[in-house]
């Protein structure tokens, strides 16, 4: 199911639960290829202003400004006198302003070329994924092998019920943890598990029936999948080994068993609760929008995930 390209613009005014600034800034630099980079913009305000200030006595008689003017009058010395007063004032202040240059700029203006140049060969893919009801779009087998360059722009949207089954991740220490395996077991119950062995290529296995067995593979997943389990094998994991460098996901997108692999770089810098409970967990009850780069096979390159 496609949603309008008129909408992706709203996505983007919201704070981010992820945003990878490393990959957003290396794909801008390639795409948008800015000829210059503006550091500060200064303004200069001035404001100068003159009075003057004109008095009057007449000697001679009664009327002062001041001593010596009393003293004069009465030496009876009968004359006007004028005096003029000027001041003049000058005032002029610099302003220095600091570009914003930020990942979520960059992203907008990402999508913003995308959106507006696709008579140029730039592919802006704009999905909602429902693994109940829904068909995987005519992008996923176009795309399975091989993806045009530049690479499509990806905006999705996930329906309630999306099953996040985490892959592997590595972490901190260097540990690069299987788990889907510890997923597995921990969906194991009376009533079944998931299939044991992921589906690799076998001699005179035709290409189809190669995709029909991985289709099985991730289905037997989203039948006994709970996102409370996904999320404490999440949640082991980088408790034993550390922070996360990066982490992959199978994400279910269509009731037929097309799944779409995703790839998340936190490197380090996000708590293991933004992929654990808020990604896994959240996405599972309230769904949520995701937004990368598309690869072939197809896999996404995850640039940037917005909570609904």
């Amino acid at each position: 199911m496609s949603s309008s390209h008129e909408n992706i613009s709203q996505w983007l005014v919201d704070s981010a639960l992820f945003i990878d600034e490393k990959q957003i800034n290396k794909l801008h630099e390639a795409i948008v290829k800015p000829e210059f980079e503006l550091v500060s913009i200064s303004s200069t305000e001035s404001d100068s202003s003159s009075t003057t200030k004109e008095s009057k006595w007449k000697f001679g008689a009664s009327i002062g400004a001041s001593y010596l003017d009393v003293a004069k009058a009465k030496l009876g010395i009968d004359y006007w006198k004028t005096k003029r007063e000027q001041n003049s004032n000058s005032n002029s202040s610099v302003e220095n302003q600091i570009v914003i240059n930020s990942a979520e700029r960059k992203l907008e203006e990402l999508s913003a070329l995308y959106q507006f140049g696709e008579d140029s060969g730039y592919q802006l893919l704009t999905n909602k994924f429902d693994i109940e009801n829904g068909q995987a779009p005519e992008w996923y087998s176009e795309f399975s092998k091989k993806v045009p360059t530049p690479k499509p722009l990806c905006f999705f949207e996930l329906s309630p019920k999306t099953c996040l089954i985490p892959t592997a991740a590595e972490f901190e220490d260097g540990t690069v943890a299987t788990l889907f395996n510890d997923l597995r077991d921990a969906l194991t119950t009376d009533n079944g598990r998931p299939n044991d062995r992921y589906p690799e290529p076998k001699s005179g296995q035709s290409d189809e029936e190669l995709l029909q067995s991985r289709k099985e593979y991730w289905e037997s997943y989203t039948k006994y999948y709970s996102a409370t389990k996904a999320m404490l094998c999440i949640e082991a994991a980088a408790k034993e080994h550390g922070k996360i460098k990066w982490i992959d996901f199978r994400l279910p997108i269509a009731s037929t068993g097309e799944t779409l692999h995703l790839h998340i770089v936190p490197n380090e810098e996000y708590y293991t609760g933004t992929f654990a409970y808020n990604f896994v967990k959240r996405f599972y009850k309230h769904g949520g929008k995701i937004v990368g780069m598309l690869k072939a096979e197809p896999d996404l390159n995850v640039l940037a995930i917005y909570e609904n």
